[in-house]
């Protein structure tokens, strides 16, 4: 899979949330439309604990979600990469609407910044490039264009 950024379009409009009872992640997005075609030719790549929301006709990664409870989370340090905001599309994903699928064969862990709230879910590659594609969602890319890691800020709630 090849993560392509796009600078010129606005990034997925939401929320990210984590929400405690539910020990997951949930994007609750701003656009009603959006929300009614929620499961109409979607499909998940998996990042560990993570899922990354793509719309199979056009490509473009939409938003982040999965179940992650926090036992499986280490403490540590998290600071975003230098990125800007856009939108993100992949290519060669083969899946089907509904399927989930492995972004690769890496391990991919959790790291929570108790002081500023970030969490950090990568397998230890060279981040060359990042973006803003979803509001608290930050994706990184190595210099071949695959995933590097994700930098997640989201909104803890009960």
């Amino acid at each position: 899979m090849i993560f392509h950024f796009d600078r010129q379009q606005a990034p997925t409009p939401g929320k990210l949330l984590y929400i405690e009872d539910e020990l997951s992640l949930f994007f609750e997005e701003s656009d009603p439309l959006a929300q009614v075609q929620s499961g109409r030719d979607r499909t998940e790549i998996s990042v560990g604990a993570v899922d990354l929301t793509v719309h199979l006709p056009t490509g473009k990664v939409l938003f982040a979600s999965g179940y992650a409870p926090r036992e499986g989370w280490r403490p540590g340090t998290v600071t975003p990469p230098p990125h800007q905001a856009g939108a993100v599309a992949v290519t060669g994903l083969d899946a089907l609407p509904g399927m989930a699928v492995r972004v690769d064969a890496r391990k991919y862990g959790i790291t929570l910044d108790g002081r500023t709230g970030w969490l950090q879910v990568t397998a230890g590659v060279p981040t060359h490039e990042a973006l803003a594609f979803a509001e608290g969602t930050v994706i990184g890319v190595d210099a071949d264009g695959g995933l590097s890691g994700l930098w997640l800020k989201p909104e803890f709630a009960d």
